[in-house]
């Protein structure tokens, strides 16, 4: 079994991967769709880069900036996509 490097959001989408949200001061987590990130970070102009990208996140259930960034599960494609 190969390992996969996720070092940027394009990775994720990639390999088909949602991106899961963790946050370290609760433990909450939230996948999101990868595609959906990486326009909105293109639209900002901010990087990509997951080391990065992780301090642009604030969670959902107690509002810290305290998020790690993982792989969640695949990405769900309609018949059209795949």
């Amino acid at each position: 079994m190969s390992s996969i490097r996720l070092r940027t959001i394009s990775d994720f989408i990639h390999h088909d991967i949602l991106v899961q949200v963790f946050c370290r001061s609760c433990g909450h987590r939230q996948e999101l769709d990868p595609t959906h990130l990486y326009h909105l970070f293109v639209k900002r102009g901010w990087t990509l880069h997951l080391h990065s990208a992780q301090r642009r996140f604030r969670c959902a259930k107690c509002r810290t900036q305290n998020a790690e960034l993982q792989a969640g599960g695949l990405v769900k494609k309609t018949a059209s996509e795949r």
